[in-house]
């Protein structure tokens, strides 16, 4: 599972843009060092409960 998210860094005064981008949030598996297909389901009530 992954999350993106559209970004935009802009300056605190002039609200001018400075650089636009999309994060994207994957989980993944310290012990293996790979990216995991299915999100832990403590992670995504976590992340439910924040949005």
């Amino acid at each position: 599972m992954r999350m993106n998210f559209d970004c935009r860094v802009e300056s605190s005064n002039t609200q001018k843009c400075y650089v636009t981008g999309t994060v994207t949030l994957m989980v993944v598996d310290q012990d293996k060092g790979k990216i995991m297909c299915h999100i832990p389901l403590i992670v995504r009530d976590a992340l439910i409960n924040l949005i």
